[in-house]
């Protein structure tokens, strides 16, 4: 997600990526895949807001999963919750 990106909602923090998928058969369709991005107290908003009770919130990369604390380049949050 690039700010100044024509498919970046600055509103919404959301962007739009076309992607071409193609099934085992070998046909293709072009669809319309949304990335938004959360801050860590959105996460926690949303999370008590669906009942759970968050424990931690983490600054990772898929696949890289890590206790080490939330830093403004980091592509991913890690909540730890536990249902209340």
């Amino acid at each position: 997600m690039q700010p100044g990106d024509p498919n970046f909602d600055p509103y919404t923090c959301t962007s739009r990526e076309p992607e071409t998928l193609r099934n085992p058969q070998g046909d293709t369709r072009t669809v319309d895949l949304y990335t938004t991005a959360f801050t860590y107290r959105e996460l926690k908003w949303l999370l008590e807001g669906a009942g759970f009770t968050v424990e931690a919130g983490y600054g990772c990369t898929a696949g890289n999963f890590q206790s080490k604390p939330i830093a403004v380049d980091d592509f991913e949050i890690m909540m730890v919750a536990r249902r209340s």
